[in-house]
């Protein structure tokens, strides 16, 4: 358990690392979160100092973001993680941390398919960093009977999945057709071209979400498919209009807890689980 004498270093930019900074900053002397930047781009370049600004008013004053670690030096002697010096690309030395932490995401393994997928000239798995060879990130263009859903980053997950699933249901139904094989390796091909290749080629976002769906939805053409796409993207566009203050707002609510002391937490969280002890008492009765 961490404590407000130790110090805590979190590897990694993502929403679980922003989040855990924050959580763990309340609980913890002091917590670095260590982000990877774009080459040639400074980490106190403006492009950084406007998200630091942003992350600022909702993080505590504890909680700094450091540059990409570029050595972990320990001590033969060393006894606890503390003993360690944390070097970072920009020459800062980091010492004293007593837990280090990675949310540095992951990568695809298909430990389950045949190894001659991994081999040939349309492998779906090379680094793990993206599946490649895939049409519309769903189906496997040299054997369009294997489909996966959800592969996308940065999407809305369980209500995006019901329509991909509507579509591979589609497809296997026989209601429509995909593209020949050609067509739909020509179509990877420029979408390699336009984003690249590892973890950003899956990366949509709320606006290349709802593009996505709509592309979907107008290659499936079924009335019940559009009306989903449409209830599903004014519902995101919803929600993303009102997303940053209700953030702000939960982050404001937990930053009251950091001016109570650790008694005024105990008891808050005993007359909790109280709480919460009578009304299962009463749905018992």
């Amino acid at each position: 358990m961490t404590n407000v004498t130790q110090t805590i270093l979190i590897v990694g930019a993502g929403s679980s690392a922003f989040d855990l900074s924050r959580e763990i900053a309340y609980v913890g002397k002091v917590v670095y979160q260590s982000v990877r930047t774009k080459p040639g781009l400074d980490l106190r370049s403006e492009t950084e100092k406007i998200f630091e600004k942003g992350a600022r008013s909702v993080v505590p004053d504890n909680v700094h973001r450091v540059a990409e670690i570029s050595q972990l030096k320990c001590p033969l002697a060393a006894k606890k993680m503390a003993d360690a010096e944390i070097c970072l690309v920009d020459g800062t030395l980091l010492t004293g941390v007593d837990h280090i932490i990675f949310c540095t995401g992951y990568r695809f393994y298909l430990p389950f398919l045949d190894d001659s997928q991994f081999r040939d000239e349309t492998p779906i798995i090379s680094d793990g960093l993206q599946l490649h060879n895939l049409h519309k990130d769903i189906f496997y263009i040299a054997d369009p009977t294997l489909a996966f859903i959800g592969v996308q980053y940065e999407i809305s997950t369980f209500p995006f999945f019901d329509i991909e699933a509507m579509a591979i249901a589609s497809v296997f139904a026989g209601q429509v057709d995909l593209p020949s094989k050609l067509q739909m390796q020509q179509e990877y091909e420029h979408k390699k071209r336009l984003c690249g290749t590892g973890k950003q080629f899956h990366v949509l976002g709320w606006e290349k979400e709802c593009l996505y769906m709509r592309e979907l939805a107008a290659w499936i053409d079924t009335p019940e498919l559009h009306a989903l796409v449409s209830k599903y993207e004014a519902r995101v566009q919803d929600v993303r209009s009102r997303q940053i203050e209700t953030f702000k707002e939960r982050m404001l609510q937990t930053t009251k807890f950091r001016d109570q002391s650790p008694q005024e937490l105990k008891e808050m969280i005993e007359r909790k689980g109280d709480e919460i002890q009578l009304a299962l008492a009463n749905m018992a009765t």
